[in-house]
């Protein structure tokens, strides 16, 4: 077993052999498998520069580490960008059957929004009673989101 040291957003800084004794503020260790160990060593050759992070025991690189924190950016469409994707679909017909029998508040927000927000809780909540009755799955109905 090898010991991974950590710095503070879970990077890691170096693989030892041994169980480290004294350790800086904000660096720990935990035990990695010889297969993590080898993979890090092997990321912090000059050829390959690679950057290493160890969160919740998942070894990621430095850029699924920084998608991982990155923040989403919002999923927004105007209503007429819908109803174009819709249409396209075969699907705006059947849609406002469904926005006619959704709940008032919904019904409301639609008609007084400019854009729709994917993430919007009234959007989510309201997500699987669109997808049954527009006879769609969840990755078209969010590819009406897509710019």
């Amino acid at each position: 077993m090898k010991y991974a040291i950590l710095g503070p957003r879970k990077a890691i800084f170096r693989i030892s052999e041994t169980e480290p004794q004294s350790l800086g503020d904000n660096v720990t260790f935990v035990e990695v498998s010889d297969e993590i160990a080898e993979l890090v060593i092997a990321g912090q050759k000059p050829e390959t520069r690679q950057l290493y992070f160890l969160i919740d025991g998942v070894l990621k690189t430095q850029k699924e580490y920084i998608e991982s924190i990155r923040p989403k950016a919002p999923r927004i469409q105007t209503k007429l960008q819908i109803m174009l994707r819709l249409e396209a679909m075969g699907k705006w017909t059947t849609f406002k059957t469904v926005l006619s029998n959704l709940p008032a508040i919904a019904q409301d927000a639609w008609e007084l929004s400019q854009h729709i927000d994917e993430s919007h809780p009234l959007f989510t909540a309201n997500k699987p009673a669109l997808l049954t009755a527009l006879g769609i799955t969840e990755q078209q109905l969010s590819s009406i989101f897509d710019k």
